[in-house]
């Protein structure tokens, strides 16, 4: 139900049955002087954002709301963060609102690059402080079994020379 408050010499109806964003000032014909604009939004339209537009001041809007009233979505980015969402009604003039059947809703924000740059967060720093130790006990457990090999090839040739081993002597035979 409809119910002008104020008496007003010009009163004007827009019904809006179609699609896309809505510029209430353009729609009520460009009114040089105040009015009240009775706007009506009909089921199943979905409109992309709602601005009163440049109405002369002292202007007002009556909104009976069937449809769904949609602010656009921020951008996203690929470096820094998403810009943020529109806004589904943008008024420099009084405005009431009957949104018994119908949606409103507010833009949200554009998505943004996602963390920082790669490998600075703490789960990065843990994974290389990680795989830095295994590469260290890797590298520890290489090294040890290099020095056993090599102390290995050393004792082969001491026994083959005749030198002592540590645990016998071996006598070289004199021609």
């Amino acid at each position: 139900m409809l119910k002008v408050v104020s008496c007003r010499s010009s009163v004007v109806a827009v019904s809006i049955t179609t699609d896309g964003a809505k510029n209430i000032h353009t729609l009520a014909g460009s009114p040089a002087s105040a009015v009240a604009v009775a706007v009506t939004v009909a089921s199943g339209v979905v409109v992309a954002g709602m601005v009163s537009g440049s109405l002369p001041a002292g202007s007002t809007i009556y909104l009976v709301n069937a449809g769904s009233i949609e602010g656009s979505g921020g951008n996203g980015r690929g470096t820094g963060v998403g810009s943020v969402g529109g806004d589904a009604i943008n008024s420099s003039v009084n405005i009431t609102i009957d949104n018994a059947a119908g949606y409103i809703l507010g833009g949200g924000g554009g998505g943004g690059r996602g963390g920082g740059p790669v490998g600075t967060g703490w789960r990065s720093r843990l994974w290389r402080r990680r795989r830095r130790a295994g590469q260290r006990r890797r590298h520890r457990r290489h090294r040890l079994q290099h020095q056993l090999r090599r102390g290995r090839q050393q004792r082969q040739q001491r026994l083959a020379h005749g030198v002592w081993d540590g645990r016998r002597r071996r006598q070289q035979c004199l021609l």
